[in-house]
């Protein structure tokens, strides 16, 4: 990233513009960790570690979707299948 802003354009209009995309990738970035971070420490917070574990021992599903798919399901109790399956109290 140094490279490309120690660059120098022939027209000022191009530093101006490379400027501004590049204190806007900076700043989405810096959002996204700090996004990143709080979803991580949700997922450790008492209420949901066991199903973050839980739903991480499935391949391919990390802390980020485990924790996605936890806070966008809610309560498991509203799906039909749920009780036609005769889940586990523990899991919710």
């Amino acid at each position: 990233m140094k490279w490309i802003k120690e660059y120098q354009f022939d027209n000022d209009l191009l530093r101006v513009s490379l400027d501004y995309l590049i204190g806007l990738y900076e700043y989405l970035t810096s959002k996204l960790i700090e996004i990143t971070r709080e979803v991580i420490l949700l997922a450790r917070s008492k209420k949901y570690i066991k199903k973050v574990q839980l739903l991480k021992s499935v391949p391919g599903i990390g802390t980020l979707t485990a924790i996605e798919i936890l806070v966008e399901l809610q309560d498991m109790k509203r799906f039909r299948l749920y009780w036609l399956k005769g889940a586990k109290n523990d899991w919710i």
